[in-house]
C-alpha cells in the first residue's frame, strides 16, 4: 500500500526535477553560445614566460616535444642565452587546443632549425586536410598560418620533421627549435563545439543531480547550477582554451561525486519493506545528505586544482617515490630538505603510504599513477575534515544550522590549499589522520563518562528500591545469587568492552603519531593539553566519572606514545635525524626570544597579509568563549569546549620549539579545523538572532570560500 500512494509523488518529484534541469541546461547552453562570441587571443612562451618566471605552462597544448631549456637547474634560466625558453620538437609534434571553437584563426610560430652548421630544417605542416612543406631557417623567424578547426571544435597543427642527431648530445629524435606560438581567432561567428558543450552540459547535470539526489531542495540547486553554468561561461568567454583541455577532467569530477550520491540515495529508497539495517539510514538521510555535498564539493576543488593543466608542483614525485618505497617493504626512511624548508635529513612516518599501499591496484603502476593516487587519496583524506567538524559540532548539540557553518568554513582552507600547491601531502595526509584522535577526546571520551554517571544512578536507584528486608528462607537469597552471577556476567563483558573501547583509541593515537612527524608533535602537545585541562584544573562537571575518564585517555595515549617509539622512532637513523632537526642552533630568525615568538603569533592569527584568514580566528575565539560563557549543562557541549581549548594550548605550546630551533611546527593549518569548529559555534548563535543574523551566518562562509578559491 504504501508502494503505491509514494511512488505516483517520487515519479511527479523526478518529472519536476526534468523540467528544472532542463530550463538551466537551456539557459547555460545560451550563455555558453555567447561566450564563444568573444575574441580569443592565446600566446604560449614555449619553454618558460620570462615575465613571470613560470615554465611547463605550454605544456598542456603540444605533443611530441622535449623538455624545456635551458635546464632547469639553470638559474636565472630568462637571462641566458638565446633570452628566453624554448623546446625542441621530435620528428612528429603537435600544437593542439582543444575546444575553442569552429572558424578560421590566425596561428604565428616563432621557430629555427637549431641547426650548429647554420643549415635550415625541412618540415611538412597539416593543416587541416592540407600539407604545407616549408623550410625552417637557421634564425629565429616567425611563421604566420591560417587555420581551420576540426570538425569537433579543435585547433590542431601537425609538424613531421626528419630526425636530427647533433653532435654531442644523446637525443636523437630532435626535429627543429620552437620559442613561441600564438594564436587569435578572425572575426565573424565562432561555430560553439558540440562535443565540448555536451560534456559541459553532462558535467551540469551530474552536478545538479548530486545535489538533489542528497536532499537539497530544487530551487537552491537550480540556482546553483545556474551560477556554475554563468561561471563557465566567464571561463569560456576569458579562458577557453584552459577550460578546453580541462573539461573532460572536470565531467570526470562530476561523476566520480554522483556515484556515491546515487548510491546513498539508493540504499535509503530500497523496496518497501526496507530491511532493518538501512532504517537509520533512510531516517537520518535528510540530515546526513548536506554535509555528504559538503565532503563532495570539499573533494572536487581539492582534486580538481591538482589536476588543472597549469597546476605545478615541486613535491608531488618525492610523495610517489615514498609511496614506492613503502610499498617495497621500506618503511624507515628519511629525506633531505632543502635550506629554504629547514634543510637537514626529515624523517617521513610510514602511516600515509601504508594506507594508500593497497590502492594501488586499481591506479596504472607508473610514476604518474602513483602520483594521481597520492594526490586522489589525500584529496579524499582532507575533504573528510569536513564531515568530522560537522560531526563534532552536531555531537555538542549546536544543532544542524552550526555544524554545516563550520564544515562550510573548510572547504577552501588557504593554509592547507598552500601545502597542496606545493605538493606537500605527507603533511596534509598526516595531519587528516591524526584528526580523529582529537575527534574521540569529545567522542568517546565524555560518552564514557557519562555512561559511568547514569550506572552510578541506576545502581542508586536499584538500591533504594530493594531496601524493605525480608524474612529469612524468603527469596532474597536466590534473588543475591542470581544477582552475584548477574555482576559476574556484567563485569566479565565491561571488562571485554573497555578493552575494545581502549583499543580503538590506542590505534587511532599511533596512527596519527606515525602520520608526519610535525604533526605527531603537534597531536601530542594536543593531548598534553587535553589532560591538564581535565586532571589539574577544576573544571565544570570534574567529578569521580571525568577523572576516571581522563586516566583513561593518559594511560592510551603512553601505550600508543611507546608502540609509536619503540617501532618507529627509536630506529638510529630518525634519532640522529630528530636530533639534528630539534637541536639546529637558531640563527636569528624567528627565535629571539619569547616577546618576539608572541609577536608573531597574534600577527598570525590577527593582522592580514598571510594564509590565515583575521576573520576566521576571531570568529574561532568567539566561539570558544561562548561555549565556556554558556556554561553549558550537557557534557557533550563541555567535551568539545575542552578539545578546543586543549587544541589552542597546543598549538601555543608548539612555538617554543622556536626557542630552540630554525623552523617552527606547522601551526597554522594545525590550528585551522579548530578555528572552524569555533567559527561553526560563533555563526550558529548568529544564526539564531533573527533574519541578519542568518544573513551575516552566511556571508562569513561565502566570504572565506571566495578568499580560499580566489587562492586556489
Amino acid at each position: 500500500m504504501n508502494a503505491v500512494s509514494l511512488r505516483p509523488s517520487l515519479f511527479a518529484g523526478l518529472w519536476a526535477d526534468v523540467l528544472t534541469l532542463l530550463a538551466v541546461l537551456l539557459v547555460a547552453l545560451a550563455c555558453w553560445v555567447l561566450a564563444y562570441q568573444s575574441p580569443l587571443g592565446l600566446t604560449l612562451a614555449v619553454g618558460g614566460d620570462a615575465a613571470t618566471g613560470r615554465r611547463e605552462d605550454d605544456r598542456p597544448y603540444l605533443w611530441g616535444v622535449h623538455e624545456s631549456e635551458p635546464k632547469p637547474e639553470t638559474l636565472n634560466w630568462w637571462e641566458a642565452s638565446p633570452g628566453f625558453g624554448y623546446r625542441w620538437l621530435k620528428p612528429e609534434a603537435t600544437l593542439l587546443l582543444p575546444g575553442v571553437g569552429g572558424g578560421p584563426w590566425a596561428v604565428s610560430l616563432l621557430a629555427s632549425s637549431g641547426r650548429a652548421d647554420g643549415t635550415a630544417a625541412s618540415s611538412t605542416w597539416r593543416l587541416g586536410p592540407h600539407q604545407l612543406p616549408l623550410s625552417v631557417a637557421a634564425t629565429p623567424r616567425r611563421y604566420h598560418l591560417l587555420l581551420p578547426a576540426d570538425a569537433v571544435g579543435d585547433l590542431r597543427l601537425t609538424m613531421q620533421t626528419p630526425a636530427y642527431a647533433p653532435p654531442g648530445d644523446p637525443r636523437t629524435n630532435l626535429a627543429f627549435v620552437l620559442r613561441q606560438a600564438t594564436v587569435r581567432s578572425i572575426g565573424g561567428w565562432q561555430l560553439p563545439p558540440l562535443p565540448h558543450l555536451a560534456t559541459l552540459a553532462g558535467a551540469l547535470a551530474l552536478l545538479y543531480a548530486t545535489g538533489r539526489m542528497l536532499t537539497l531542495a530544487r530551487p537552491l540547486m537550480a540556482g546553483i547550477a545556474l551560477l556554475a553554468a554563468l561561471a563557465l561561461a566567464l571561463v569560456l568567454a576569458t579562458q577557453r582554451a584552459t577550460l578546453g583541455v580541462f573539461t573532460p577532467i572536470l565531467a570526470l569530477l562530476a561523476l566520480i561525486c554522483a556515484l556515491p550520491a546515487a548510491t546513498l540515495w539508493a540504499l535509503s529508497r530500497l523496496s518497501w519493506p526496507k530491511p532493518a539495517q538501512f532504517s537509520i539510514l533512510n531516517s537520518q538521510f535528510s540530515m546526513l545528505g548536506p554535509v555528504l555535498a559538503l565532503v563532495l564539493l570539499a573533494f572536487a576543488l581539492r582534486l580538481g586544482g591538482m589536476l588543472h593543466p597549469h597546476a605545478i608542483f615541486s613535491d608531488h614525485r618525492l610523495n610517489a617515490n615514498n609511496l614506492l618505497r613503502v610499498s617495497l617493504g621500506l618503511v624507515q626512511f628519511t629525506t633531505t630538505l632543502p635550506a629554504e624548508a629547514g634543510g637537514g635529513q626529515q624523517p617521513y612516518p610510514p602511516a600515509l603510504y601504508l594506507l594508500l599501499a593497497p590502492f594501488q591496484l586499481l591506479f596504472p603502476v607508473t610514476m604518474d599513477g602513483r602520483v594521481l593516487l597520492v594526490q586522489s587519496g589525500v584529496a579524499l583524506l582532507d575533504s573528510l575534515v569536513v564531515g568530522l567538524i560537522w560531526l563534532l559540532l552536531r555531537r555538542a548539540g549546536l544543532g544542524q544550522a552550526a555544524a554545516l557553518l563550520g564544515a562550510a568554513l573548510y572547504l577552501a582552507p588557504p593554509p592547507l590549499l598552500a601545502s597542496f600547491s606545493a605538493g606537500e601531502y605527507a603533511n596534509l595526509g598526516g595531519q587528516a589522520l591524526a584528526l580523529p584522535a582529537l575527534a574521540w577526546l569529545a567522542l568517546i571520551v565524555n560518552a564514557e563518562a557519562q555512561r559511568r554517571r547514569d550506572a552510578a544512578i541506576q545502581g542508586l536507584q536499584i538500591t533504594q528500591h530493594s531496601s524493605t528486608p525480608l524474612k529469612p528462607g524468603s527469596a532474597r537469597g536466590t534473588l543475591r545469587v542470581c544477582s552475584g552471577q548477574a555482576q559476574h556476567a556484567e563485569l566479565t563483558l565491561r571488562s571485554t568492552q573497555y578493552a575494545v573501547r581502549s583499543f580503538v583509541p590506542i590505534v587511532l593515537i599511533t596512527v596519527g603519531l606515525l602520520s608526519h612527524f610535525g604533526v605527531a608533535m603537534s597531536l601530542g602537545l594536543t593531548l598534553l593539553g587535553w589532560l591538564g585541562l581535565n586532571g589539574g584544573l577544576g573544571l565544570p562537571g570534574r567529578d569521580a566519572a571525568r577523572l576516571r575518564a581522563t586516566g583513561q585517555v593518559a594511560l592510551v595515549a603512553a601505550l600508543a606514545g611507546l608502540l609509536a617509539l619503540l617501532g618507529y622512532y627509536l630506529a638510529p637513523p630518525f634519532l640522529a635525524a630528530i636530533g639534528e632537526r630539534l637541536t639546529a642552533s637558531n640563527d636569528g630568525g624567528m627565535g629571539n626570544g619569547l616577546l618576539a615568538i608572541g609577536a608573531s603569533f597574534v600577527q598570525t592569527l590577527f593582522l592580514p597579509g598571510g594564509f590565515l584568514p583575521p576573520l576566521l580566528s576571531g570568529l574561532g575565539l568567539l566561539g570558544l568563549v561562548l561555549l565556556w560563557w554558556c556554561k553549558p549543562a550537557n557534557g557533550e557541549t563541555l567535551a568539545l569546549a575542552t578539545l578546543l581549548a586543549a587544541w589552542w594550548i597546543g598549538v601555543v605550546l608548539a612555538q617554543g620549539l622556536l626557542l630552540v630551533a630554525d623552523q617552527g611546527l606547522r601551526w597554522v593549518a594545525f590550528l585551522y579545523p579548530a578555528l572552524c569548529m569555533g567559527g561553526g559555534v560563533a555563526l550558529g548563535w548568529c544564526w539564531q538572532r533573527g533574519r541578519w543574523g542568518r544573513a551575516l551566518a552566511l556571508l562569513v562562509p561565502l566570504a572565506l570560500f571566495a578568499q580560499g578559491l580566489s587562492f586556489w
